[in-house]
């Protein structure tokens, strides 16, 4: 099904955008299918050769090249948004993907195979290069894996399960940040039924209705959760200050798995346990709410609000704790209608 519910202008959010299109979650199964000119990158080199497109002989190096301004002006005036065909699947000029509905209320739906393994290697990459956690982060948790928590004061153990509740590494990806991360951020426009170059910086002729340039999307956070990890119901949204006239808000949450209990390299452990979990999401059949089990390449899309423009209270989510493994994920935030 390509039917999909427009987003109502209602108080009290000022100006929601006439641009998002929310897709309809009217019972379990339901699907709906978005082709993309996105496809697969199935090549991608581990030469990251200061990302100057330099590097082996055969072009890999132009896989870590950063996009500029200049590059997308030039993909906006000659209508070319595919870039290093060379490295995609040649077989289609698109790429068919299927959001198949797994909560009603909250509206979440599963994408398999939203990334290649190739695009999954390419954003652990990343994430590993771009690592912004302290090591002396790390050596907490790893005192606090080892302690118990009945030897701990009342305090510590607050502060134990604060740690254990945060993530063993961070990083932030940004969609300019080479080619493969710019198609993910093309393809999460073409799944939300959004027009690409609000996901990214405009020039002023670009939807100059906004009044702004910046993109609605933030960078997309990649974590890694060792075991005894996981995080505590959360919801993406938030309540704005009364003040500001335009009401931001995370719209849509899209999460990537980037590890499974497939494919592990020697010496580690099969990821075990780290369900993504919406436990408000409860109904007959899931009376503890709706599991989805880590799959690397799968995405999982949920909108953080109701197509009135108010917040919506179900789409709270956990993660279980992870029992072995590491579990690898990333986030991207859609806002609507800006950044603020």
């Amino acid at each position: 099904s390509d039917n999909a519910e427009a987003v109502v202008d209602y108080v009290p959010q000022a100006m929601f955008m006439d641009y998002f299109k929310m897709w309809e979650a009217s019972y379990f199964g339901q699907k709906h299918f978005v082709t993309t000119e996105q496809t697969h990158f199935i090549t991608v080199s581990t030469d990251a050769t200061n990302g100057n497109g330099s590097g082996s002989g055969d072009g890999e190096g132009l896989l870590w090249k950063p996009l500029d301004y200049e590059d997308y002006d030039t993909m906006v005036e000659t209508n070319r948004f595919v870039q290093l065909p060379q490295f995609r699947e040649s077989e289609r000029p698109t790429l068919d993907l299927k959001l198949e509905v797994i909560s009603a209320s909250p509206r979440v739906f599963e994408i398999k195979n939203f990334l290649s393994s190739a695009e999954v290697e390419h954003m652990l990459q990343l994430a590993n290069r771009y690592n912004v956690t302290t090591s002396e982060h790390k050596e907490q948790l790893s005192v606090y894996q080892q302690e118990e928590d009945r030897k701990l004061s009342k305090d510590e153990k607050k502060r134990r399960k604060k740690v254990l509740h945060s993530a063993q590494s961070n990083a932030w990806i940004r969609r300019e940040m080479t080619p493969v991360t710019n198609a993910i951020y093309h393809r999460v426009a073409d799944v939300l039924q959004i027009d690409e170059s609000l996901l990214r910086h405009r020039n002023e002729h670009e939807n100059t209705e906004l009044n702004t340039h910046h993109s609605i999307a933030e960078a997309i956070h990649v974590t890694q959760h060792v075991k005894g990890q996981g995080y505590s119901p959360r919801l993406d949204g938030a309540v704005p200050s009364i003040l500001n006239r335009y009401q931001p808000n995370r719209f849509a949450t899209i999460i990537f798995f980037l590890s499974d209990d497939r494919n592990v390299d020697e010496g580690s452990s099969a990821l075990q346990g780290g369900e993504l979990v919406f436990p408000l999401a409860v109904t007959t059949q899931n009376h503890d709410g709706v599991t989805v089990k880590p799959k690397a390449g799968n995405a999982v899309v949920f909108y953080n609000m109701l197509p009135d423009g108010n917040l919506d209270d179900l789409s709270q989510h956990t993660s279980k704790l992870v029992e072995e493994g590491d579990k690898w994920m990333g986030t991207l935030f859609v806002w609507d209608p800006i950044i603020d």
